[in-house]
This record gives C-alpha cells, sequence and structure tokens, in this order.
C-alpha cells in the first residue's frame, strides 16, 4: 500500500480498507488543525491506486463494501476522475 505521511482515520473505520486518493490538506489554512502541516498537499498517481486497489483485493478477497479514502481531501478531485477510480 503507498501511504504518504501519516493516516488518519476516524475508529468506526478501523477495520474498513483504507485507499490514499490524495495526501495532505487542500486547504490547510484551518487555525484549530494541525494533521498535515507537514505534508504538502498533492494527487496520488493513478498507478498507485490501482495498485493498491489490487493489493486489497487480495487481502479482501470477497465484495468489499467500503473503503475509507485516506490521507487528504479526495473528495476535491473531480467526479470524474473519482469514478474512474471507483470503476
Amino acid at each position: 500500500m503507498h501511504y504518504t505521511g501519516p493516516v488518519y482515520r476516524p475508529p468506526p473505520e478501523a477495520d474498513t480498507p483504507h485507499l490514499e486518493i490524495t495526501y495532505g490538506c487542500s486547504w490547510e489554512k484551518c487555525s484549530f488543525c494541525n494533521m498535515y502541516h507537514t505534508q504538502k498537499f498533492g494527487i496520488s498517481p493513478l498507478e498507485d491506486i490501482e495498485e493498491d486497489l489490487k493489493e486489497l483485493s487480495r487481502y479482501y478477497p470477497e465484495d468489499i463494501e467500503k473503503i475509507f479514502l485516506v490521507n487528504g481531501d479526495a473528495f476535491v478531485l473531480p467526479a470524474r476522475k473519482l469514478l474512474e477510480i471507483a470503476d
């Protein structure tokens, strides 16, 4: 699995497969948050995402109902790109 920096996820997602689509924070101006101060925002290469999905399919051979997108703000990506990844 490709992870850039520390992985943040809520406790209820502890058993959910994690997939990094982006890393860092696209905003990084919140005065109350210091989660990604040391990590510049970026988008994971599609090749890394594809490799990670193949790896997840080996660990979760059954249908995966849910994947938690970690390490950034994946929803800043265009819906078309997210749908491409979901396919």
